[in-house]
This record gives structure tokens, C-alpha cells and sequence, in this order.
């Protein structure tokens, strides 16, 4: 490794794919993985705060011993001028009509605990109950682009860490069986010789069209071959048009 990494994703971007596949390549490499993630272990612990977050970069940012750091919002806090030389990085986006659907049913079942604590914003209901008790899954949809889905697009089309940060789409590589794509990551991150194999055989054996174990892919809500977008209606669609699209643009979906 010649510098810091940093690995971000955006919820429903496939941040449970990167953070298996980057504590693995953490593990082969031997140097430490820290997972900044708001509602991780060690954020709680050791960091508990955006400024923590901002002196943990600046202290090991100095440091000759490389850390790989993982953040499932790209936050990342604030680095220096000074030592942004010193770290690359990576963030995955994913389509926002994707992004929209997939929130929409995750959130119908999933055990995260926000999703079970009353919110103000939807009129004191836990959003899970709230979300489920709405019609129809358009109503789901539309409700989503107002909602948590709506922030989620809006942080990944406003991002703005180039250019040592390289924005890699979902779409591009939850098919790379070849693992072109991913080698170009692997690059850009400043591996080098083993240490590109080695992290090669990492993404392999933690990806879906690898050897990911079927007990492993419980949070998988679908294949690459998902048409999401394809049920929605008249009015969702207007709705996205209205709100969404220019970002989606921004994003490079048309």
C-alpha cells in the first residue's frame, strides 16, 4: 500500500458487500481496518463524534503504517490539504430508482434499529410501521422520495472528494466476473503486485458471482438482473421526474 484508504458506500449501495470485501483485503494485507460507520462498534466506543472523527484522520493520516477505513455514508469527516496526499479513496453509488425500490422493501423488514424508533417526521410512528401501513408499494415508492431514500441521493449527488476519491457505479461492478473493473479500483487505492491479488481473491470469494455462501447472502434483496422501476406508476414516476432526476443526471443516470 502507498497511502491511506477509504472506502465509502451510500445505504442500499452495497455496503455490506464492501465491508466484507474490505476487512477481508484488511486481513490478507495485514494492516488494520476501522469501520467509521455511525452505528459501528468502534465509532461508539472510540470515536463518538464527527470531530473524532476529523482527529482520527489527522492522527493516523501521519502515520507510516496504512489503515483502510470504512464508512457506509462517506462521511469521512474533514481531511487536511495538507495531508489529502496521503489517502485515496473509493465510493459506490447505485441508480436512485434502484436505490428508491430497494429502500422501499428493506425497509418493510429489516431489523435496523432506527426503523423501530418513533420519528417525528412521520408523525411520531416508527418508520418501518409507517411504511408498511401504506397501500401499495407505489405509495411506498413516492413516500420514500420524500423520505430516507430522498437523503440518500441527494449526499451521493453531492459528494464532492474528487479528485482523489473514484466514484465506481453498482451497476458496473456487481457483474465484474472478469474482475477488470475491480483492478482499476485496486490501482487507484495504490495496491501494488500481490497486493492486487490478493485483494482480487478477496472481492471473489465475498461476491455473489463468487464463492459467497448462501447462509452470507441474507440481506440481498435481489440479483443484477432486478428491472427495478418496472412496476412503478404513472404517478411515482411524475414524482421522480419532479424531485429526483437532476440528481439522478448528475449522478450520470439517465
Amino acid at each position: 500500500m502507498k497511502n491511506h484508504i477509504l472506502v465509502g458506500t451510500h445505504h442500499k449501495t452495497g455496503s455490506v458487500w464492501m465491508l466484507k470485501v474490505f476487512r477481508n483485503i484488511a486481513s490478507r494485507l495485514k494492516v488494520p481496518f476501522i469501520n467509521l460507520s455511525a452505528h459501528s462498534k468502534y465509532y461508539r466506543e472510540n470515536i463518538g463524534s464527527q470531530e473524532g472523527v476529523n482527529a482520527l484522520l489527522a492522527e493516523v493520516g501521519l502515520s507510516s503504517e496504512y489503515t483502510i477505513f470504512f464508512d457506509d455514508h462517506s462521511y469521512f469527516g474533514t481531511i487536511d490539504d495538507g495531508l489529502a496526499e496521503r489517502f485515496r479513496g473509493f465510493r459506490m453509488v447505485r441508480s436512485p430508482v434502484s436505490v428508491i425500490s430497494s429502500a422501499a422493501k428493506y425497509h418493510c423488514w429489516s431489523k435496523e434499529k432506527w426503523l423501530h424508533t418513533p420519528r417525528k417526521g412521520v408523525n411520531g410512528i416508527p418508520y418501518q410501521e409507517y411504511i408498511k401501513s401504506l397501500p401499495d408499494d407505489n405509495a411506498r415508492y413516492r413516500f420514500e422520495m420524500k423520505m430516507s431514500a430522498m437523503n440518500v441521493i441527494t449526499a451521493m449527488a453531492e459528494f464532492d472528494r474528487e479528485p482523489y476519491f473514484l466514484t465506481v457505479k453498482y451497476e458496473d461492478v456487481i457483474n465484474d466476473r472478469s474482475l477488470v473493473k475491480f483492478a482499476g479500483i485496486m490501482a487507484h487505492l495504490g495496491l501494488e503486485g500481490r497486493e492486487v491479488l490478493e485483494a482480487l481473491e478477496a472481492v471473489y470469494v465475498n461476491s455473489l458471482f463468487g464463492e459467497l455462501s448462501s447462509e452470507d447472502q441474507s440481506h440481498v434483496q435481489s440479483d443484477s438482473n432486478t428491472k427495478y422501476g418496472s412496476d412503478w406508476d404513472e404517478d411515482t414516476w411524475n414524482l421522480y421526474n419532479q424531485k429526483v432526476r437532476p440528481l439522478a443526471e448528475k449522478l450520470g443516470y439517465v
